[in-house]
């Protein structure tokens, strides 16, 4: 197999100041086969006049997009991935960072290894001004039967087989939940799935699925999701919940 071409697709909504700190992560990765693709909703805080300037100054650098249509991030989402050339596909949310600069080498060395449809790792949540670290998600490796009770990989840490994406793509019915019925789509089909026992990025806290005024519309989108694939959809959510907790650890 060819040296593989990463594709990174960061979406950005109202993103400044986190969007400067994410964008250097993804120019300090040591792979060099990579784009950045950025896609931009409407935005009040500036974020679209520095991306403008940005496009301007670096022309061939990154691929920037700006997104007046889209129904919500997973609609952005979506129209990154067709924009996208690599032959596998991941995300860099704009206000999270890679969690060292060998991260996408690392990536590219598994899958050429591997010659799996569907990678993914770990990940460490921090504070989203001082950066300390919160939780720790070590996913461990894939079972299909661990679906059902509530395991899912980090969606920020997966790198996707385009070929995938022709088949499947987000559903914009879901607001803060579309990235929990994807995975549980197409982990649910017959595809090649392998763990990285890698850390990937760095999450700040606060976002769409980790905002506590959020918890209860999330819970009910994700009982929805959840009853679509198992005969006991609540204990599915509640044991998701519950593995959470476990996340937790005491940094120093």
């Amino acid at each position: 197999m060819k040296k593989i071409k990463i594709s990174i697709i960061m979406v950005v909504k109202n993103g400044l100041p986190f969007i400067k700190s994410a964008i250097n992560s993804y120019n300090s990765q040591k792979y060099k086969n990579k784009e950045l693709i950025i896609v931009c909703s409407p935005s009040f805080d500036g974020t679209e006049k520095f991306l403008i300037n940005l496009k301007k100054r670096y022309r061939n650098k990154y691929r920037i997009f700006f997104d007046k249509k889209s129904k919500n991030k997973f609609g952005s989402l979506n129209k990154g991935i067709t924009l996208a050339r690599g032959n596998y596909i991941g995300i860099l949310h704009s206000d999270d960072i890679f969690f060292s600069s060998n991260v996408l080498k690392k990536v590219g060395e598994r899958i050429k290894k591997i010659n799996c449809d569907f990678l993914y790792g770990d990940c460490i949540f921090i504070n989203k001004n001082n950066t300390k670290n919160v939780r720790e998600w070590i996913a461990g490796k894939f079972n299909k039967k661990k679906l059902k009770y509530g395991w899912m990989p980090p969606h920020t840490t997966t790198f996707i087989n385009r070929k995938i994406f022709f088949k499947d793509v987000y559903n914009l019915n879901y607001i803060i939940s579309g990235d929990y019925e994807f995975l549980l789509r197409i982990l649910n089909k017959n595809i090649k799935v392998d763990y990285i026992k890698n850390k990937i990025c760095k999450m700040r806290i606060g976002g769409d699925s980790t905002n506590f005024k959020n918890i209860f519309f999330k819970f009910s989108e994700d009982y929805k999701i959840a009853n679509k694939y198992f005969a006991l959809p609540f204990l599915t959510i509640t044991m998701k919940i519950f593995q959470k907790i476990n996340q937790f650890k005491i940094f120093s």
